[in-house]
């Protein structure tokens, strides 16, 4: 598993181990360190995913890159 770093007051940094989550009763329990570190790890994987999505709208709409057959109107550069 992944490790992140785990800050204790005014001391060192940490190494804490990721931890795996099924069912959302477990993420109720868990400390404050360790859901952090699960938002951590999940937000890249949400980006990407809104990256796909807003990708594959404006091909819609404006069509392939360096092609005019998308909807009149809708140009990439605008």
């Amino acid at each position: 598993m992944k490790k992140v770093p785990k800050i204790r007051g005014k001391g060192k940094v940490r190494k804490a181990k990721a931890v795996e989550v099924k069912d959302l009763r477990e993420y109720g329990a868990m400390d404050l360190d360790s859901k952090m570190a699960l938002i951590h790890e999940l937000i890249p994987i949400g980006l990407m995913h809104v990256k796909d999505l807003l990708q594959e709208e404006v091909k819609q709409l404006a069509g392939d890159r360096y092609q005019r057959n998308g909807i009149p109107g809708y140009d990439r550069w605008s």
